[in-house]
């Protein structure tokens, strides 16, 4: 039954060549937060048609709710979501005049508000309709910049959490929030959103241990075989933090008197 209501609600495939692209990160906006409204579109298609589980959450309630996202309707700047789970979260839906909407695309979680609630029903199933955002938390970029790691003896291991194969090489660069490590298996077949469990690098003859969430996977334009893989931490301790951020701190150093020499 979901499947039919989704059906009917599906927008027929765009045919411009420009909506097929990648969504690209909107770099007039803060670093966080998403506002342009073509690309705040062009995210919420991408999300309807994955598919995710979504939650629902209200201001001043611990309560958590489950729906989808059945559709966008780009030309009414609509959603349409699909009914609560538990069902006592529908009456919230409609009753309450702050909710917000979360879930995770390519592995970055992403929240906002929803406006204008409105109730509907196709075939005996209930949906909702809401305003799009005038904003998305979209954290999509790196908060810190990068440092390249120049004839890099750091290497880097972990292990894919999709199908526990090793995932190793050499570290390219890095930043307080993230890293970019050249594949040592440029055939390995990692994609955006993938989680490398169990990583390691060691800095300074300290093994410092994290998670990390693929962000972007590319060939570097020195380079036509090397495969660069880049992500954010995940999951270490305050004291890896602070090894990372000092490490950080002695390149930037180092390249500041470079430029003072």
């Amino acid at each position: 039954m979901f499947t039919a209501l989704k059906n009917f609600f599906k927008s027929p495939e765009p045919k411009n060549d420009e909506q097929e692209e990648e969504f690209e990160p909107d770099l007039k906006s803060s670093a966080n937060f998403l506002t342009e409204p073509s690309k705040i579109s062009k995210l919420l298609l991408d999300i309807s048609k994955e598919s995710p589980l979504c939650t629902i959450t209200f201001q001043d309630s611990a309560d958590q709710f489950s729906t989808s996202i059945l559709d966008v309707n780009t030309d009414k700047k609509q959603l349409i979501l699909d009914e609560l789970m538990p069902n006592y979260g529908n009456d919230l839906l409609l009753e309450t005049s702050v909710s917000k909407l979360s879930t995770y695309h390519d592995g970055i979680h992403l929240a906002f508000n929803l406006k204008n609630i409105q109730h509907g029903s196709s075939h005996g199933i209930a949906y909702y309709k809401a305003n799009f955002p005038e904003r998305v938390f979209y954290p999509q970029r790196r908060q810190s910049p990068r440092i390249k790691i120049k004839t890099s003896t750091i290497f880097f291991s972990g292990m894919a959490e999709k199908n526990n194969s090793t995932v190793s090489g050499k570290v390219y660069d890095m930043s307080r929030e993230g890293i970019c490590f050249i594949l040592a298996n440029p055939h390995s077949r990692l994609q955006r959103g993938d989680i490398i469990k169990n990583c390691s690098v060691t800095l300074e003859k300290e093994q410092i241990n994290f998670d990390l969430i693929v962000r972007s996977i590319g060939k570097p334009i020195s380079s036509s075989s090397e495969v660069n893989v880049g992500g954010y931490f995940e999951n270490f301790t305050s004291k890896s933090l602070n090894k990372i951020n000092y490490f950080i701190a002695a390149l930037e150093r180092k390249e500041i008197r470079k430029l003072k020499a």
